[in-house]
């Protein structure tokens, strides 16, 4: 569904309950609902490519001749030997010798407003319900550890095998995220640490009741 042909009437995110039917379908609140001339593509690249680039370590690192150790003494005399003249065997030309130019620790981090982040997750949760991709599930029947029951909850759902999955959960919701956290087509971010990459490359964004709760409460606030 193109974004450009859904009103802002038609926002909504589609309802499921624990077995995974789908019982009907909820308005996002007014105070989300941004139009769609307003949505802007450019600010969603700039929050996804700064969480990407802050995720780097930067710690890669090649020793310079100063740094390698060994080498302080002339490998053979100056004249007289035939061969071009050196003065350490751990110049670059020797095996075992420095790296010219390596790469060296490096500081990758990009700065994000926190009213951009909010705004970006405010329109990725618009793009995603013009999508018709947007869920919000009432709760996984889980008394125990059960990876099983998880799956086919939302295989009953008709989201797997077919669709590449991001779970926004709860902190407090017992036992779901040991057994959804090995479901290679699901991803899971907590509600309450919402992060951009992985709420924006999936094919299904899903909430818990809770997690959604606590989602709303980071942009909102």
């Amino acid at each position: 569904m193109s974004l450009e042909l859904l009103t802002t009437q038609d926002r909504k995110i589609l309802l499921l309950d624990e077995n995974g039917n789908q019982i009907g379908e909820d308005k996002l609140d007014q105070d989300i609902i941004i139009e769609n001339d307003k949505i802007s593509i450019n600010l969603i690249h700039n929050v996804l490519e700064a969480e990407r680039w802050n995720r780097r370590q930067g710690t890669r690192k090649t020793k310079t001749r100063s740094e390698v150790r060994g080498g302080g003494k002339k490998p053979y005399r100056q004249k007289g030997t035939g061969y071009a003249r050196q003065g350490s065997i751990r110049a670059p030309q020797f095996r075992g010798g420095a790296t010219v130019f390596g790469p060296q620790p490096q500081d990758f981090y990009k700065k994000i407003n926190p009213k951009m982040r909010k705004l970006a997750f405010k329109q990725l949760l618009n793009i995603k319900s013009a999508q018709n991709a947007l869920y919000k599930i009432k709760g996984f029947k889980l008394e125990t550890f059960s990876t099983k029951t998880v799956y086919n909850t939302l295989k009953n759902a008709n989201l797997l095998p077919a669709n590449l999955i991001t779970l926004v959960y709860n902190d407090d919701e017992p036992y779901l995220y040991k057994s959804a956290n090995n479901i290679a087509l699901l991803k899971l971010v907590s509600g309450k640490r919402p992060t951009f990459p992985e709420m924006y490359y999936n094919s299904v964004l899903l909430f818990t009741e809770k997690g959604f709760e606590d989602f709303i409460n980071i942009i909102k606030n």
